[in-house]
């Protein structure tokens, strides 16, 4: 038969165990919370259990979670609009359009960290069915497409008149996307999965076209992303005039 004092002793060690493992884990949350206030955005506590402090660090980390989330946005959105004002100076300082053309291919590749982004002069007189690339800019193991010269069969009316208006084509994944056979031989010639093409035009007539290509793999275009290159096309076309 257990005595008193072994009883006693034995939930004496009951209760210093749970009060240590207690003492642990708000030690931890602590730390994370110290942690977080030094500015280290991705602290977590991460304590399982069902208990009350188990429930606090869930609703820490959650904060924690959309504290680190804001913070990558609003340094998306800074760089962002930092790469917009150096596309702009070097619009109004620089006459050289080649260089400009060459200069925001390759801000644009970094900032979306996409394969290529390339702008594409239509030739005269040919009704946008001819055409090359003047600029362009790819990562390491993208085959380079500049100057070479392309002839679009598919290119209607109807789709210059689209590009007129203002509109854009955007093309998430082409193995899914409805295109004409033609439009998917040529994407697939220059091996692009996705693309987001915005229209440079000159005066009222379609000069060109601002080309940002992923070729490794299909990609889902934010809407974030589609307005950063339409802004960029925009001011390109202002760089042409």
């Amino acid at each position: 038969m257990i005595s008193n004092a072994s009883l006693i002793a034995f939930c004496l060690l009951i209760w210093l165990f749970f009060e240590f493992a207690l003492n642990k884990r708000i030690q931890k949350l602590v730390e994370a919370s110290n942690n977080l206030g030094e500015g280290k955005l991705d602290s977590r506590s991460a304590l399982t259990g069902s208990d009350e402090l188990a429930q606090v660090s869930a609703a820490f980390d959650s904060m924690a979670e959309k504290m680190q989330n804001n913070s990558v946005r609003l340094e998306r959105q800074a760089r962002k609009e930092k790469l917009l004002r150096e596309i702009n100076d070097r619009i109004r300082t620089s006459l050289n359009l080649k260089q400009i053309f060459e200069t925001a291919t390759l801000e644009v590749l970094a900032y979306l960290r996409t394969d290529r982004v390339a702008v594409y002069q239509f030739a005269a007189g040919t009704d946008c069915r001819l055409g090359h690339f003047i600029a362009v800019s790819s990562i390491a193991g993208i085959n380079s497409i500049l100057d070479q010269e392309v002839e679009d069969t598919c290119f209607t009316p109807r789709l210059v008149k689209m590009y007129l208006d203002g509109r854009a084509n955007i093309i998430d994944d082409i193995t899914t996307a409805k295109l004409i056979p033609c439009y998917r031989e040529l994407l697939e010639r220059y091996n692009i999965r996705s693309s987001a093409t915005m229209p440079l035009v000159h005066g009222h007539e379609l000069w060109g076209l601002l080309c940002v290509h992923q070729c490794r793999q299909a990609r889902k275009w934010s809407d974030e992303e589609l307005e950063f290159i339409r802004y960029v096309a925009v001011q390109l076309a202002i760089a042409i005039k």
